[in-house]
């Protein structure tokens, strides 16, 4: 009688029952050593995703709360997420994928028994996957769930985001093992070695200009709701480029979220057909890329194991180092640019609880404290100057001419007035301080600057804003004839019938003019303002200037208005009182 045939199994299909068995074993025995330790972990990965829900669902809900950008937000950040999960699962498959295929024992020791290459990178791959994306997805699984309850999602968005985040993790496996292979096979090539870092520093120095601050104009400082969220996001742009996987992703839960089912099935096809093409390519393809891999990386031997071409390479390294370093930065001014920002930083606040203006702090610009805010504003670029000086830095420091020359754009910087009201805003004037430090300053110099003479003054990168003549205010006769505009310090008569007549400039002691007022018979022309000795006063003029009389006043004059017959005028002040005044003699 004949034996029964024996049943084939596939290689793989066999390396995977293998340690799935093992596997099990392995937690049995673990439970039955100490079952309270092993009930422990398994406690705490049950509840994991339960407490991490609830904590992603309060900053989700947080988020959603910031009045104009909250929704936009969030959903922008649903896209920043699973981009920056993508290069995450990448550099992790790239690690995990190059010590398990070629640092791992079992693959030499498959290669001896009769399976083919492509089977045991097969296995490989698995088993790669699985160990490099398994903390991703106990990462990612708490946070599409708190998304879908704070978005109020269907149950089927909890059916599809499984299966896309299952296709997802495939495609960097695939990348990852692939430039494993590529490592292993070149990285004793000398051309391979030194492209390698000729990348990597290319992408480092393009980082590091990508990821600049943005440069701020005063006339944008205050913005709406739709621009503070493109200038929160400007650098993150990236993320929305249609080709990453992770935009897939992203854009097939959004619009699965907002029930735009075509165009997520839509972004879902496109992953599964990448998913297919790759993943084919990965189990069919590449397992003699890994046999030559490997055989590649076998015969290479130790690096210990020739010690005259190993000291060798160490004094060409050294060299190239001693090169490299000569274009590092030598000298950081980080640390006294920073003290500078805090000190900015702590005046406008000191300043703003003086003026008791928590919510958007401002000043009146020509007042006292508005002169003072501005002469601390000096000092502290004063005590910058000493750090960045040649009796901070010695002969590598800035000359007193370089320092001189910029100190004019540090020391107007409270001249940034709202053309209209007049007043001083601190937060603009604390964040252009802080980009101004950054365009008259270099932050680092190298060694190869130093050696060309640099100092860290620099030429700005951007046209300086130039202060505007500030309009305080402005009035026009009853009959049309005349108008009056004051700027600080100055007042002028137009002929409204003649522009093309020079304007009369009326000599007066105010520093700040906060009115100008015809009477309704158009027989007076009232100012209101503030002197320069910071005094209140009210001058009634002829309408063509000339001074009759003057009152001053026990504080700082901010309104006025005449009275229908023209006979007394009503004066505002900044301490809440109000003045009556008659027009036709100082008394009130």
């Amino acid at each position: 009688m004949d034996p029964a045939p024996a049943t084939r199994h596939s290689p793989l299909r066999l390396l995977l029952g293998l340690h799935l068995t093992q596997l099990w074993r392995k937690l049995r025995d673990a439970n039955e050593r100490s079952g309270s330790l092993t009930w422990l972990i398994v406690g705490f990965v049950a509840s994991y995703p339960i407490i991490a829900s609830w904590l992603f669902g309060r900053g989700l809900r947080k988020l959603g709360t910031v009045q104009g950008i909250g929704p936009v937000l969030i959903e922008e950040l649903v896209f920043l997420l699973f981009a920056f999960l993508f290069m995450m699962l990448l550099f992790s498959n790239v690690v995990v994928g190059y010590t398990n295929l070629f640092r791992n024992k079992e693959s030499v020791f498959l290669f001896t028994q009769p399976i083919s290459s492509s089977s045991i990178f097969r296995w490989k791959f698995i088993e790669s996957t699985c160990i490099a994306s398994w903390a991703f997805l106990l990462l990612v699984a708490p946070l599409l769930a708190a998304y879908g309850m704070q978005q109020k999602a269907d149950w089927h968005f909890y059916v599809l985001t499984p299966v896309l985040v299952g296709l997802f993790i495939i495609l960097p496996a695939v990348l990852g093992c692939w430039t494993a292979i590529l490592l292993a096979r070149y990285l004793d090539r000398r051309l391979f070695q030194i492209s390698g870092v000729l990348v990597a520093l290319t992408i480092v120095l393009a980082l590091r200009a990508y990821m600049q601050p943005e440069i701020v104009a005063d006339e944008s400082l205050v913005i709406d709701a739709s621009e503070e969220r493109a200038r929160l996001l400007s650098k993150t742009r990236f993320v929305q480029f249609p080709f990453m996987p992770s935009y897939w992703l992203s854009r097939s839960v959004t619009e699965w979220k907002d029930g735009v089912f075509d165009l997520s099935i839509f972004y879902l096809l496109v992953l599964l057909s990448n998913v297919l093409f790759f993943g084919l390519l990965a189990f069919t393809r590449t397992g003699r890329y890994f046999y030559d891999a490997l055989s590649a990386t076998l015969s290479r031997g130790s690096l210990t194991a020739n010690w005259p071409e190993l000291l060798n390479q160490a004094g060409r390294a050294c060299a190239a180092l001693a090169v490299l370093s000569f274009f590092l930065p030598y000298l950081s001014l980080q640390n006294a640019f920073s003290e500078a920002r805090n000190s900015m930083t702590q005046l406008s606040k000191e300043t703003a609880q003086a003026a008791d203006q928590h919510a958007w702090p401002t000043l009146r610009a020509g007042t006292t404290r508005a002169n003072q805010f501005s002469t601390h504003t000096t000092v502290i670029f004063d005590q910058l100057a000493q750090h960045l000086g040649t009796n901070g830095l010695g002969h590598l420091g800035a000359t007193r001419a370089q320092l001189e020359g910029v100190r004019p754009a540090f020391a107007g910087l409270p001249v940034l007035v709202d053309h209209h009201l007049g007043f001083v805003d601190l937060k603009p004037v604390e964040a252009e301080f802080s980009l101004r430090i950054r365009d008259y300053f270099q932050a680092n110099l190298s060694g190869w600057t130093l050696a060309r003479g640099s100092t860290p003054v620099t030429k700005p990168a951007r046209p300086q804003p130039v202060s505007l003549p500030v309009v305080t205010a402005v009035a026009i006769s009853p009959d049309g004839e005349r108008a009056a505009v004051a700027w600080p310090s100055v007042v002028k008569l137009f002929e409204a019938e003649n522009a093309d007549a020079e304007p009369t400039i009326l000599a007066t002691p105010f520093n700040f003019v906060t009115h100008i007022g015809f009477s309704t018979d158009g027989q007076w022309l009232a100012f209101v303002g503030i002197t320069k000795d910071q005094r209140g006063l009210v001058q009634f003029r002829t309408p063509s200037g000339e001074l009759k009389h003057e009152v001053e006043t026990n504080a700082q004059p901010l309104h006025a208005s005449f009275s229908p017959d023209s006979q007394i005028l009503a004066v505002g002040q900044s301490d809440g009182s109000a003045w009556l005044i008659r027009v036709g003699s100082p008394s009130r």
